[in-house]
């Protein structure tokens, strides 16, 4: 049953990533076919974000109270909701519309809290970064067919596809997690105080300093990364001159080597190094590439520039995620253990919400440079903040986390 419940999160993994990024190489150009400009995509980005902000925690209580499958079935029902919306936008409002429901998508936030309850505690991350696995593989091959079904068809089309691949699951999950999922919520029945939607809970989390320190780093990195990704169509499309096709073949190449990152790197460096100098080791390789994708030349060779830089950055940010994750899941009780996840979501929203704002300032201002520059200074700054925090401060739960 176990290996069932497995490769089912796998599979949803698999799916909410295909369905997502069948639409992110194609909303740059369904913008401009909606009459929107650049300032409305960081706006469009902002709100999306401040849903995300909200959904995170939510989704966490949820977990922690009832299961994780009600969680995960509720998060490909609202995605299948967004991408129906989506594929039926023919006006900006509606645009903004079809993303409403995503407050509810915590696909990856159900499968991680499923992940913290089946497996033992030294198997976690190496566990969370086979779900990466699932996720890089589904990033791969929705950026590139959403490029393609975009060229063939509309770029409402990718949308629809989204719609029905994510109600396939739906019925799955329900049929095959609900033993699983059942005895995870008989167990936080059995603590009600403890699992209860209690919001309060967050706040006292907050106040543990192995939780404070991990927040106060993953913001720090969180906001660098959002900043560049949130600008990275902007870039690709009006400074390199790249087409959708292209964009998507970039995207794909980020999945792909999420996969070899998450599959084989992590695995070897858990081995051999502590969780905290492997998070530093990823921050100083990104903060290197961030100051590299300021400085990519534009000429016809820039899609080999692009490809150069994005695959260390996405490895080593797809490193730093998978552990930081694992060590929000492990600094608190087990009954917090997805509530501790959605604050680690949160915190990625949260920047998601100042990125887009912050990230076409710099671009429209000074151009990629200034953006390669304050992205490197945030990950400095993030590798500094750890130190200083695992340095002055007594954790608790320090042995847990590292």
């Amino acid at each position: 049953m176990v290996s069932w419940t497995m490769a089912l999160l796998h599979g949803n993994i698999f799916v909410y990533a295909f369905s997502f990024w069948l639409t992110q190489p194609t909303l740059p150009f369904l913008l401009k076919e909606l009459s929107a400009d650049m300032l409305l995509f960081s706006r469009f980005q902002t709100f999306c974000s401040f849903l995300q902000l909200f959904g995170g925690p939510l989704a966490g209580r949820i977990c922690d109270a009832f299961g994780f499958m009600p969680t995960l079935v509720l998060s490909q029902a609202s995605a299948a909701l967004s991408y129906f919306l989506l594929a039926s936008t023919s006006t900006v409002p509606m645009l903004f519309l079809s993303q409403l429901p995503t407050v509810f998508m915590h696909a990856m936030h159900a499968a991680q809290s499923a992940i913290t309850m089946l497996c033992d505690n030294n198997q976690q991350a190496i566990s969370m970064g086979r779900l990466s696995l699932s996720y890089g593989a589904g990033m791969v091959g929705g950026s590139y067919f959403g490029g393609v079904i975009a060229e063939a068809y509309s770029n409402q089309a990718s949308a629809g596809l989204g719609c029905i691949l994510s109600l396939i699951v739906i019925p799955l999950n329900i049929i095959i997690l609900r033993q699983a999922s059942d005895s995870s919520a008989k167990k936080a029945a059995k603590d009600s105080v403890k699992t209860s939607m209690n919001f309060g809970q967050i706040l006292v989390m907050l106040r543990d300093p192995s939780v404070l320190q991990l927040v106060v780093v993953q913001l720090l990195l969180g906001l660098a990364i959002s900043i560049y990704r949130s600008t990275f169509s902007q870039v690709l499309r009006e400074q390199m001159q790249l087409g959708r096709q292209e964009i998507g073949l970039v995207m794909s190449l980020s999945g792909a080597t999420s996969i070899v990152s998450n599959g084989l790197l992590l695995q070897l460096f858990t081995k051999r190094y502590g969780n905290g100098n492997i998070v530093n080791g990823a921050a100083i390789v990104m903060a290197i590439a961030f100051l590299a994708y300021g400085h990519i030349p534009v000429t016809p060779e820039s899609l080999v520039y692009v490809l150069a830089i994005v695959t260390p950055m996405t490895a080593a940010s797809s490193i730093a995620y998978t552990l930081l994750s694992s060590q929000m899941s492990r600094a608190v009780s087990d009954e917090n253990r997805a509530t501790a996840l959605g604050i680690s979501h949160a915190c990625r929203s949260f920047c998601g919400i100042l990125a887009p704002t912050i990230g076409s300032v710099l671009f429209h201002a000074y151009a990629c440079q200034m953006l390669g520059y304050t992205c490197a200074g945030l990950t400095g700054l993030a590798i500094v903040s750890g130190t200083f925090f695992r340095t002055m401060y007594y954790m608790p739960n320090h042995q847990k986390t590292e």
